[in-house]
């Protein structure tokens, strides 16, 4: 860069991480799961394939949980917890995830009804956002007002995660109360 004061482009950036050895270049299509995520099908259920856990769905199903509710939850805020301006940042990315994966469903499953549910709770620095199917009336009623959960710290009280431990972004949250989280049918 010719200018110190001028921004370099993503690709650029990408470039040189590439070139230096910094990161490899398979984990932009990592990142893609994130942005743009593959979705699994499983007794009438749909998943993020990044987030999907055959143990926590058995748990989840004995539970008579939402499982698709639980295991699409993905907190954002961790992400940028060393920052000034954290919640900003992750405010922002969890609204720009509701609307890429709002159009990724609709893309994906177009005779299907989902809710793609935005939450945050301030209290407690709590940012993200989960997914669900739901009857036609309700299907892709976004808001710009956010789900304040008013209940627990998310992170410190979720039902048990896989043999694998929490998912990255996704640490122990608090288990569903039933009058919260919506039942498939």
């Amino acid at each position: 860069m010719s200018n110190k004061h001028e921004k370099a482009s993503v690709y650029s950036i990408l470039y040189w991480l590439i070139q230096d050895k910094v990161i490899e270049p398979g984990i932009l299509f990592e990142f893609l799961e994130l942005f743009w995520p593959t979705f699994i099908k499983k007794d009438g259920y749909i998943f993020s394939k990044e987030s999907f856990s055959e143990e926590e769905y058995n748990r989840l199903i004995n539970e008579n949980s939402n499982p698709e509710y639980w295991i699409n939850l993905l907190t954002i805020d961790e992400l940028f917890s060393e920052m000034a301006d954290w919640e900003e940042k992750a405010n922002a990315l969890t609204k720009t995830l509701v609307s890429m994966w709002t159009e990724k469903l609709k893309k994906d499953f177009s005779g299907m009804n989902f809710k793609v549910e935005y939450f945050c709770n301030e209290e407690f620095g709590d940012y993200g956002l989960t997914f669900y199917q739901t009857d036609k009336d309700s299907a892709y009623q976004l808001s710009d007002m956010p789900n304040e959960i008013s209940s627990p710290n998310i992170k410190e009280s979720k039902i048990e995660q896989s043999s694998n431990g929490p998912r990255p972004g996704i640490p122990k949250i608090r288990k569903a109360r039933t009058n919260e989280v919506p039942q498939k049918g």
